[in-house]
């Protein structure tokens, strides 16, 4: 008898046990449901359209003042990758007389990965008037320079034309207008990235919402963390439960960007990866711009292969920008080269 009243008090131990394992493993998964991602409700999408208001205040925008530094290393399997499509490339130009060599434009490190370290400021008038000083270092302690170079586009028009002058070899080669793409430095931290914003006009507004849209839907995933801020975080999916985007937008301000994970089109594997931290306003404008803007590459196998680091020094919109800024100027003892069509 002793016997049998131990089997069932180890039996009853045994049913407690299960029930609680089970009792757990439910609430486990009620929890999962409940933080799935589901779809927008209408007043998320309102609400996620409205950050592309902005968008239509920056075309307005008189002038863009912007300086910062760039560092892109590149890992050593994308190195080797790189100089063997160089080498490539070099082969099929001696064919033809070309040069027989294309010199690394970065700072080769002990590890393999290589270095490229740009200083650059960008000035634009009414995003059409542009002018880019760019300087690419030889070294990372920054005593010499590989290129310095001054791009500038005078304007639309008739008399218009680019010119860019090589402070190195001291040549200036001048050549019609080119279409630069100057608000390209207004997306840093934000959502009106060209996809993006033609998805988010396309699926949030109820008035210009067409069937033939549903090639992809927003869905809430959910709430996150980015540099100590709580984001909100938005997945942009195909009808085959591919995602091709999320953005990660401040729960405070959805206007404000702070991360942007990219997605293959085809194998849903991450391919980029940016985010956007030290928002600090900017001068003119005063609206919030971050001043450290991060992207990392990926390559197929999910390994990182590229990243490039934005330190933004400097930032001013809607100051205004002297025109002899944008004007031709050849120093003394420059060649010209004059490389415009003749009509």
């Amino acid at each position: 008898m002793a016997n049998r009243k131990g089997e069932k008090e180890m039996l009853g131990k045994k049913w407690k046990t299960i029930s609680l394992l089970l009792f757990v493993f439910v609430c486990l998964l009620a929890f999962d449901l409940t933080t799935a991602a589901r779809p927008l409700s209408d007043d998320e999408k309102v609400r996620l359209y409205s950050t592309t208001t902005g968008w239509k205040n920056e075309v307005s925008y008189k002038s863009i003042d912007v300086s910062f530094k760039l560092k892109i290393v590149m890992h050593h399997e994308a190195v080797r990758k790189r100089r063997q499509a160089w080498d490539e490339l070099v082969k099929e130009l001696s064919k033809g007389g070309g040069p027989s060599r294309i010199e690394s434009t970065g700072i080769a490190s002990p590890d393999g990965s290589d270095t490229r370290l740009i200083e650059k400021r960008i000035r634009t008038a009414n995003l059409l008037n542009m002018r880019i000083d760019s300087i690419l270092f030889a070294n990372k302690e920054k005593t010499e320079t590989k290129s310095e170079l001054t791009s500038v586009n005078t304007g639309p028009g008739k008399d218009s034309l680019c010119y860019q002058i090589n402070h190195k070899s001291k040549q200036v080669s001048i050549f019609d207008y080119r279409q630069w793409p100057g608000r390209k430095v207004l997306r840093f931290g934000k959502v009106d990235f060209p996809i993006i914003l033609m998805d988010i006009r396309r699926l949030c507004n109820s008035e210009s919402y067409a069937k033939s849209s549903k090639n992809k839907d927003f869905s809430y995933k959910g709430t996150g963390n980015v540099d100590g801020h709580v984001v909100e975080e938005i997945e942009c999916i195909d009808p085959n439960g591919i995602v091709k985007y999320s953005i990660s937008l401040d729960t405070q301000d959805w206007r404000i960007c702070r991360k942007i994970v990219w997605h293959d089109n085809i194998s849903g594997l991450v391919f980029k990866i940016v985010e956007y931290k030290q928002f600090a306003k900017a001068g003119g404008s005063g609206e919030l711009f971050p001043h450290l803007v991060t992207r990392r590459y990926f390559d197929k196998e999910g390994k990182e292969k590229k990243v490039e680091t934005i330190n933004i020094t400097n930032v001013a919109i809607g100051l205004p920008i002297p025109e002899e800024v944008f004007k031709l100027n050849v120093p003394t003892g420059y060649t010209i080269i004059d490389n415009r069509v003749k009509e």
